[in-house]
């Protein structure tokens, strides 16, 4: 008995000192995401350093705007499936007949739904459970400012 509660134990401090790890090696790739982001503003910098003309200063500026909006409505349309999908047969997957659909097909019916809460564009799909309207009254919230 006592060397089961000595086994035991020693489990539970492994899978400690296994999520120790795991938290210390997501921490880390955090960071490297985000210095990779500081090289990647720097580069941007150095190119519109570089450019004379004010009609290309203009398009760089654009698209990176552009760019900045895509990936937070990628971001929005990830984090909208991912509760959707998560809430079983009452989310909004399973709610709009996508659950067997294609990948893509999934992906851009949620990205058409994050573009249409900052665009008076039509949303394909309502949310359907308490957590999904409170994502949607947030994001719309966000929206205004």
């Amino acid at each position: 008995l006592a060397i089961l509660a000595s086994f035991l134990s020693a489990a539970d401090s492994a899978s400690v000192a296994r999520s120790a790890k795991l938290v210390r090696v997501t921490r880390i790739a955090r960071l490297l995401r985000l210095m990779r982001l500081m090289k990647l503003r720097k580069v941007l910098f150095s190119i519109e350093g570089l450019i004379d003309s004010e009609w290309l200063t203009i398009v760089l500026a654009v698209v990176k705007n552009l760019m900045t909006i895509l990936f937070i409505n990628h971001l929005l349309a990830c984090i909208w499936f991912w509760l959707g999908d998560s809430e079983g047969t009452s989310g909004w997957v399973a709610q709009a007949g996508l659950s067997d659909a294609d990948f893509s097909k999934q992906y851009l019916v949620s990205l058409q739904w994050s573009l249409a809460q900052f665009t008076p564009g039509a949303t394909p799909v309502q949310p359907s459970t308490t957590s999904e309207r409170i994502l949607v009254v947030t994001v719309l919230a966000l929206a205004l400012v």
